[in-house]
Formats: structure tokens, C-alpha cells, sequence
């Protein structure tokens, strides 16, 4: 930085460029801007996936019931059964990711006269976390 002395007051001639403390502030603020952006959005993609998982077993459970639904002769007492076991939703399976299981009970409303009530749960893992959706109705057997 050159002075001027003359008549004149002092005046300074502009230095060009940025220094290196510049530069590493700059950086310095830059990761802390960073890091807080990604700490708001890693929480968000884990709902995500959750969200993910929760509706692909509800839709899975929608699925087996009508299923089910279209054939009400396969409608029988049973507790606990596989919807394979019967022969239900073969067209989803390949769609489903790993882990997602499901299983139907079917019980006779007594006094109803063929009125069962029949409740799908399909259950998955979230980590250690056990996850589970259920999904009950009312069918007639034809």
C-alpha cells in the first residue's frame, strides 16, 4: 500500500485481490452453512423411508383384502396363515422389498350367518424397531 504525501490529504491506492485469512474464513463459514443444511435433511430422508415402508405394507394389506375379497370362497376359521398358503396376492410379491411378511386371520362372526371377520397384519423391520400394519373387515361367504 503506497501513501501519497503531497498538498493533498492521505490517500490509500485499493490493494487487489483477497488475502488468505479471507479465504479461510469464507471456507470456515461455508462448512458450518453446510453442515447445518445437512443436519435438517438427514432426519427428513429417514421419515421418508419410513413413510416408504409404511405405505408399500398398506397398500400390501389393501391388496391381500381384495384380493380376498374376489375370492370369498377361500374364506374359512383360520388363525395365522400365510396369504401364499392360499394361494393371494402372487402378482405382489415380486414388488415387495425383503422383510415385509404378512399373515390373515379369519374368524366366524357367530350369529351373522357366514359373516367372518378378516384381519391382515403385515409386519417388517425398521432397524431394531419391529413396525406392523393392520387392516380388518367384514366378508360374506358366497
Amino acid at each position: 500500500m503506497k501513501l501519497m504525501l503531497r498538498d493533498r490529504r492521505l490517500e490509500a491506492e485499493p490493494e487487489q485481490g483477497t488475502t488468505l485469512l479471507e479465504v479461510l474464513v469464507a471456507l470456515a463459514m461455508l462448512a458450518v452453512l453446510t453442515t447445518t443444511v445437512l443436519a435438517i435433511f438427514s432426519p427428513t430422508a429417514l421419515w421418508i423411508s419410513k413413510a416408504r415402508n409404511e405405505t408399500t405394507a398398506a397398500n400390501y394389506a389393501a391388496a391381500l383384502l381384495e384380493d380376498l375379497r374376489d375370492k370369498r370362497s377361500l374364506l374359512q376359521a383360520v388363525n395365522d396363515i400365510a396369504p401364499e398358503d392360499l394361494g393371494l396376492a402372487q402378482p405382489y410379491k415380486p414388488a415387495l422389498p425383503a422383510g415385509i411378511n404378512a399373515r390373515i386371520d379369519m374368524e366366524v362372526m357367530a350369529g351373522y350367518g357366514g359373516l367372518y371377520k378378516v384381519e391382515v397384519s403385515v409386519n417388517w423391520s425398521e432397524g431394531s424397531e419391529q413396525r406392523e400394519v393392520k387392516m380388518t373387515t367384514l366378508m360374506r361367504r358366497v
